[in-house]
């Protein structure tokens, strides 16, 4: 079991819904120990009102319960919580919902269970830095009121994203930044000064300013000081034949990029 101190530093809270009492008395025990807190419920239309009136972050429940199923779990509690993280678990692989439905619910994970919680603690994990994400935009989102959180019913990917953003500007110069970017400070000062310049050479046109990058490690260590020049440099360029034929450099392996 893995112990984090970023968990504990940072409290979640995890509701697990089961009618076998030892099922769920056993994923509190086992979650409790990596610094979660952790209740617990067997009555699926006890657990709907708890979620209602107490604010979880994470929602483990079986599958096949009674009076209800988890899939009608799921359903009434999107009815007045969109945000609740939920993981299905079920011992009958043959009886749970097809993945459309899983979709639809926007349930995020699905667990079948065996004696090992290895792949559920994964499916925890991954949950969790999504819900740390999502803090720190709302914090910053309470520092800075002009910040906007644009919420999809569905996933847009990386390209639909920018897209959707792009429909929604009403700015005069926008900049697009993903969420592993590093930017220089002078970057945007930069930016700008180039497109005014621009555009005073090119009156009554759109103007658009791509800017070289920086080549880091997964340190942000400096590989190279100019991403156009790495990537035609001889030292790449036997990587890229390498890679042809299924050979990967382990030192690109962590590659990231810093925008300036």
């Amino acid at each position: 079991m893995r112990k984090s101190k970023k968990v504990l530093e940072n409290k979640i809270s995890i509701l697990t819904l089961d009618d076998d009492p030892i099922i769920t008395s056993t994923i509190e025990a086992y979650f409790k120990r990596s610094g979660y807190d952790v209740d617990i419920e067997n009555d699926p239309l006890r657990a709907i009102e708890r979620i209602r009136e107490s604010s979880y972050d994470i929602l483990l429940l079986d599958f096949l319960m009674s009076p209800i199923c988890g899939d009608q779990v799921v359903e009434r509690i999107r009815e007045f919580n969109k945000e609740l993280f939920i993981v299905l678990l079920t011992g009958h692989k043959s009886m749970a919902p097809p993945v459309k439905t899983i979709r639809q619910l926007d349930i995020q994970g699905y667990y079948e269970k065996n004696e090992r919680f290895d792949q559920l603690e994964l499916l925890v994990e991954s949950c969790v830095k999504s819900i740390k994400q999502m803090r720190i935009i709302k914090e910053y989102q309470e520092r800075y009121p002009n910040i906007v959180l644009l919420d999809h019913d569905q996933k847009l990917g990386a390209m639909g994203n920018f897209v959707s953003m792009l429909e929604k500007v009403d700015a005069d110069y926008f900049l697009f930044c993903d969420q592993d970017d590093v930017w220089l400070k002078e970057k945007v000062a930069m930016s700008l000064q180039k497109m005014e310049v621009l555009e005073e050479e090119n009156p009554g046109k759109s103007v658009v300013v791509f800017t070289d990058l920086k080549v880091v490690d997964a340190s942000l260590g400096e590989i190279s000081s100019s991403f156009w020049e790495y990537i035609f440099s001889a030292d790449m360029q036997i990587w890229k034949r390498g890679r042809k034929w299924g050979v990967m450099r382990p030192s690109l392996q962590c590659l990231s990029v810093l925008v300036y």
